[in-house]
């Protein structure tokens, strides 16, 4: 997600004149931070920032998956419901990624195809 947006970046410095693709191009940045801020704390910078900002999906998954290990019972039924939940909740942004990885970003790497740029500039 990191890797697209900042190619989506690099790219939006050479599309100055566009402003149709650049609005194009910050929604789809915007999309994609949503779906990585359900997924993973962004927020976390320093090693205060976990008491300051809540744990995320990947995150709460780990942790319980922790849990369920320890000790010399099995997960409770309310640890595999959680799990189970967490899943589902991961899968449906994993959806939605998918759909901009398959769709959007194609119809925006077609759009950019279709304007005259140059790759290798001097600015």
């Amino acid at each position: 997600m990191r890797l697209v947006t900042n190619q989506i970046n690099t790219f939006k410095s050479k599309i100055e004149n566009n402003k149709e693709i650049i609005t194009k191009m910050k929604n789809l940045i915007d999309e994609i931070k949503v779906i990585e801020n359900e997924l993973y704390q962004t927020k976390n910078k320093s090693r205060q920032d976990p008491l300051n900002y809540p744990i995320k999906l990947n995150n709460k998954l780990a942790h319980l998956s922790s849990v369920a290990g320890n000790g010399n019972y099995k997960p409770t039924d309310q640890m595999i419901e959680v799990k189970n939940e967490l899943i589902k909740k991961i899968n449906q942004e994993l959806k939605k990624w998918d759909l901009i990885k398959k769709e959007k970003l194609k119809n925006l790497n077609n759009e950019i195809k279709n304007i005259d740029i140059d790759l290798i500039s001097i600015n």
